[in-house]
This record gives structure tokens, C-alpha cells and sequence, in this order.
């Protein structure tokens, strides 16, 4: 089993913080959603699927954390730490629907393992890769 990464194909960001307070002087985490977009190549049964990290930035090769490619988005100066992640969209490669199981954020990145509609089972092998990109929503902290 190999980790294969993702290609993005766009974000969609929330320009607004979740949480502020401007009425005394007590500082709130301020948190942030946005939708990330993305394919993943072809892969293999089990192979892990890494959003950051590696892969395409809407085609450019980078290997720049998730949190980092957020950040640069952002284009404000603050610094993203992904806390949270679910599934949106279901990727798609003309045959079969993937989901993404269980996604754990670790050093600026996401991961999953791609799974069947009960996020439980394992899909098989894909050489296509996928045809409809996958939709994550992913919640960070503002710095």
C-alpha cells in the first residue's frame, strides 16, 4: 500500500471567520470553512490518498502542505491550522463513487484511505482515476 496524492482542482473559501468578538477584549479562535476540490490518481486497493503534501495545485506539481495552499489563498497574512474535514462530494470515475471513509489531519495535510458508500469497505483498483472531483469541507483555525 502507497500513498498517492491528490490534484486540486479549485477551493472555495469562506471569507468570513466563524467566530469573532468585537465587543471586549477577550480574544476567540477565529475558524474558517472551505471547500477543496480535488481528483486522485490512479491508485490501488488500501493505497492512501494525501490532499497536501504533494501532487497538482490546478496543474502545477507542488509539494506545499493543504494548511500552506489555504493560506496562500487566503492572501490575508494569517496562518491556517486544519483542524477538521468532511466529505461533500463524492469523487466519481465513470463506473464506481468514492468516499473517503475515515479523513485524519496530520502536519497540514488530509488523508484518507478511498472507500465504498458505506465508508466502512475498501474500493478496488482504479487506473482511470477520477473523472468527478471529490468535495471536502475543511474547517481551520485563523492565526
Amino acid at each position: 500500500m502507497s500513498t498517492e496524492y491528490a490534484s486540486i482542482v479549485g477551493f472555495m473559501l469562506e471569507e468570513e471567520a466563524l467566530i469573532t468578538n468585537t465587543e471586549s477584549s477577550t480574544v476567540y479562535q477565529e475558524y474558517a470553512i472551505s471547500a477543496v476540490e480535488f481528483t486522485a490518481p490512479s491508485f490501488s486497493s488500501g493505497d492512501t490518498i494525501s490532499v497536501g503534501g504533494g501532487g497538482y495545485d490546478r496543474g502545477a506539481s507542488n509539494t506545499a502542505t493543504l494548511a500552506t495552499l489555504l493560506q496562500n489563498e487566503r492572501r490575508d497574512g494569517r496562518t491556517v491550522t486544519i483542524k477538521t474535514a468532511m466529505l461533500a462530494r463524492p469523487g466519481y470515475d465513470g463506473t464506481t463513487y468514492y468516499y473517503t471513509g475515515t479523513l485524519t489531519v496530520s502536519g497540514g495535510n488530509i488523508t484518507f484511505v478511498p472507500k465504498q458508500f458505506d465508508e466502512a469497505t475498501s474500493v478496488g483498483s482504479t487506473s482511470a482515476g477520477m473523472t468527478q472531483p471529490m468535495r471536502l469541507l475543511v474547517r481551520y483555525t485563523l492565526n
